[in-house]
């Protein structure tokens, strides 16, 4: 007979009646999918219908785009669709009741332009819309109950721009909300819970780390946690209610790979795992849950490179250890005493414990008798 000191690993946890409830946990990890077709910077990216479209920017040659790519992840591939009317990068985009806004950025002659498109995927063409009343670059188009709202980016003379536009897309027209609270740029904005959060960017200070919350409903701002580390150029999206801000330059030369994620309910930051490249000016986006972080620039280079990023969400308790009450968390490793009779060989995998029908896999095995 031999008595083995097992190393386990808890891989699955319920709940349980012997466990102890823990927090829900978010995990995930970064696949490299299909590159796009063009290297980009300064462009956007907008999902409808499944599909990602990136739109405009400067091309390989640093010349003004107005080429439109469409990304199918069920495919992993990518599609030419209809130009824009305008080449042109820092613009604004975003989708609205499936159709794809474009709006504002950097022409050959237009710096600071207030040329708004709609684009209908369905016919795949763009149609003019009434213009942007302040022209910018730089600007966020967020969504929220049915209204786009243009904020922020640069106006005229590169003065840092405070502007709240609200556009609606059923009668074409545009009011003046309530500015922001300070002007800022190079940021990021998402909607979540019918709200509008912009993260990072530069307002009077570079590699800016506030969070300012905007209530459509009353026409009202309010700061929030600040981000744990200040960035410029970087990608934001919502996913599961949750906002993901990923990438970006954390000062002049160094280029970010982090994704801190911001839980709007409790108004606070946890971190998540890095991007494989560290990149700006990216462009990110979400599709059934998973986000794709799409071109930009590392430190030297335009990107093409898409990765994916794939969310899991657990609801994990602590399982309870008799006799000595221990408790084990998901994937943390452990020790179990086993006595087990006429063994002559034993390998990973051979021993499979269920604990109140919870897994603990075999790693490997000490002999102690």
């Amino acid at each position: 007979m031999k008595t083995l000191k097992c190393l386990m690993v808890l891989l699955i946890v319920a709940t349980l009646c012997n466990s102890t409830s823990a927090a829900g946990e978010e995990r995930g990890g970064w696949t490299n999918k299909q590159n796009m077709p063009l290297n980009r910077v300064g462009f956007e990216v907008v999902e409808t219908n499944g599909k990602i479209y990136a739109i405009g920017g400067t091309d390989n040659t640093g010349a003004l785009s107005d080429i439109v790519q469409e990304y199918d992840p069920v495919m992993d591939n990518w599609t030419t669709s209809a130009s824009v009317s305008l080449a042109r990068k820092f613009l604004g985009a975003v989708e609205a009741n499936g159709k794809i806004y474009a709006m504002g950025g950097i022409g050959d002659t237009d710096f600071y332009s207030n040329i708004v498109e709609e684009y209908d995927p369905v016919k795949n063409i763009w149609t003019a819309k009434a213009s942007l009343p302040t022209g910018r670059s730089h600007l966020e188009a967020v969504e929220a109950n049915g209204k786009i709202y243009a904020i922020g980016g640069y106006e005229y003379l590169s003065n840092i721009s405070d502007k709240v536009e609200e556009y609606d897309p059923l009668t074409d027209t545009w009011t003046v909300k309530t500015s922001m609270p300070m002007g800022r740029t190079y940021f990021g904005a998402a909607e979540a819970n019918g709200k509008i959060y912009v993260i990072g960017g530069a307002d009077e200070n570079k590699y800016c780390n506030k969070v300012e919350e905007y209530d459509p409903a009353t026409d009202t701002w309010t700061t929030k946690a600040s981000m744990p580390t200040g960035r410029e150029y970087l990608g934001v999206v919502k996913v599961n209610g949750k906002i993901y801000a990923i990438g970006g330059n954390e000062r002049y030369g160094i280029t970010s790979n982090k994704v801190e994620v911001y839980d709007p309910i409790t108004d606070t930051w946890t971190t998540q795992e890095s991007m494989p490249i560290a990149k700006a000016f990216l462009g990110v986006e979400q599709v059934d849950g998973d986000i794709y972080a799409i071109g930009g620039k590392d430190i030297n280079d335009d990107l093409n490179t898409v990765a994916q990023f794939t969310i899991t969400t657990s609801s994990f308790a602590a399982l309870n250890l008799e006799p000595n009450n221990t408790q084990v968390y998901p994937y943390q490793t452990i020790t179990v005493d086993l006595v087990i009779d006429n063994i002559t060989q034993m390998t990973t995998g051979d021993i499979k414990i269920l604990y109140d029908n919870n897994k603990l896999d075999f790693i490997g095995f000490e002999e102690l008798s």
